[in-house]
């Protein structure tokens, strides 16, 4: 259900926005669970890794959503900080 996968991406944001990274991640990961072809959770997902300091982790969800969506803006600069 849309309004329910919304929740959960804003969930995933206050949860990255208050440092509890590992809760952001299930809920990034949940969300790509269901949809691997969103650009934006994977850019998400990546600030998510680079927060956690796991910059192989956070280069791979960004170069996913460059493939999805190559002049993403968020997803080029995260790629270049990872």
């Amino acid at each position: 259900r849309p309004e329910l996968r919304e929740a959960r991406l804003g969930l995933a944001r206050v949860q990255l926005a208050r440092g509890e990274l590992e809760a952001a991640r299930r809920e990034a990961s949940a969300l790509l669970a269901a949809d691997d072809k969103d650009a934006g959770l994977w850019a998400l997902k990546g600030v998510i890794e680079l927060q956690a300091q796991d910059a192989a982790a956070a280069r791979t969800a960004f170069e996913r959503a460059l493939a999805l969506a190559p002049r993403d803006p968020g997803a080029l600069l995260g790629l270049a900080e990872a």
